[in-house]
């Protein structure tokens, strides 16, 4: 994907009992129109799959602008036994034992990747910056006041009807 997209990505891992994922995901302002650069490879074999390409999108949360996708690696090794490769005859579609818990852990674990810090988006050299966070203050309430030549200023009610003018006036 080139040295700068490579620099703006972000190494994924995480590990369950079942599961072992690895990775490298970009930062939320490099993204794409599709999801064709989200690459699954599980146990050497590229992969195929609605739910876990969800779940990559997921771990973004509010970071990733709408209709907007990440580029993803993902490598996940797993016990050959909870999978079955023959969905599809291509083999690229296959079916996992315990893909909800597949999905939520990718997820978590890009979750956590993206919100470790603040981040200044299009900073040019893709490193992430520390924004200090600002002390809690409560706002004060402001009052104004209207006045014209040392006198307030009062608005006309307007359920008060006018009083109509005399001819001559």
């Amino acid at each position: 994907y080139g040295v700068n997209i490579a620099r703006k990505m972000r190494k994924i891992e995480a590990e369950n009992f079942d599961f072992k994922v690895s990775g490298y995901t970009s930062l939320p302002e490099v993204t794409r129109a599709n999801n064709s650069y989200i690459t699954l490879i599980v146990n050497g074999r590229y992969i195929h799959n609605y739910h876990l390409n969800r779940a990559v999108i997921e771990g973004y949360g509010s970071t990733l602008m709408i209709g907007r996708h990440p580029i993803a690696v993902m490598n996940i090794e797993m016990d050959p036994l909870l999978l079955d490769v023959n969905v599809h005859p291509t083999k690229q579609q296959i079916r996992i034992s315990n893909e909800t818990d597949l999905g939520q852990l990718i997820k978590d674990a890009i979750y956590k990747q993206m919100h470790q810090e603040v981040r200044i988006p299009g900073s040019s050299d893709g490193e992430n910056l520390q924004l200090p966070r600002a002390p809690e203050e409560k706002p004060e309430q402001l009052n104004f006041k209207f006045q014209t030549k040392n006198k307030p200023h009062t608005f006309p009610d307007p359920n008060q009807q006018k009083p109509e003018k005399q001819p001559g006036q």
